[in-house]
């Protein structure tokens, strides 16, 4: 066992996703398949509204394989910019999404050490994968894990008001999306 001191690592510079232009180089590092600390490169090829979400996304050709959710995506400046979070399987290629670091840093995480807050955090990540592959049940699992987990958490409840009425549940879709609305009436979609 090897004891490190903390003040080896350097944390990694915030930036913003507000001043991206289309075409910009930037760079993933994620996991994908395993494959730890797997870095590469693209550009950004858009910032896209996704149908069912209330924020934008960074539309980067960078590799965002499964396994690189939640790894960094960066500028040429080294600033982490966005967090991956998806990719379309579709007929396409590249359509590669993060989500800007402006939105991730909304989550309010006032301890890092409470494991409850960081596990709806975490799925409430692996149902909205869920809910992006079309894999509802799956993803009201999880996001109703999330709202159990952070009874605080609105977009969680957002996202399982959504869910539900994928499922056609519809007075567990208004019920789910009203409390969303209470916890934060900023919530203009739901």
């Amino acid at each position: 066992i090897f004891k490190i001191s903390p003040r080896f690592f350097r944390k990694i510079r915030i930036g913003t996703s507000k001043d991206i232009k289309i075409g910009q180089w930037v760079y993933s590092i994620g996991s994908p398949q395993g494959l730890e600390n797997s870095f590469s490169e693209g550009i950004v090829s858009g910032i896209r509204n996704i149908q069912g979400e209330t924020s934008s996304f960074i539309q980067t050709t960078t590799a965002i394989s499964p396994g690189s959710s939640g790894g960094a995506l960066v500028n040429s400046k080294g600033e982490l910019i966005g967090i991956c979070t998806m990719s379309l399987s579709t007929e396409g290629q590249l359509l590669n999404f993060a989500m800007p670091i402006e939105e991730v840093n909304k989550v309010n995480v006032k301890d890092h050490s409470n494991k409850n807050i960081l596990e709806a955090f975490n799925n409430f990540f692996i149902g909205n994968n869920a809910y992006k592959a079309g894999n509802f049940a799956k993803a009201k699992q999880y996001f109703e894990k999330s709202v159990q987990q952070n009874p605080q958490y609105a977009v969680a409840f957002n996202n399982l008001g959504l869910t539900y009425d994928k499922l056609k549940e519809y007075s567990s879709a208004i019920t789910n999306l009203e409390t969303a609305i209470g916890l934060d009436d900023n919530y203009a979609l739901a």
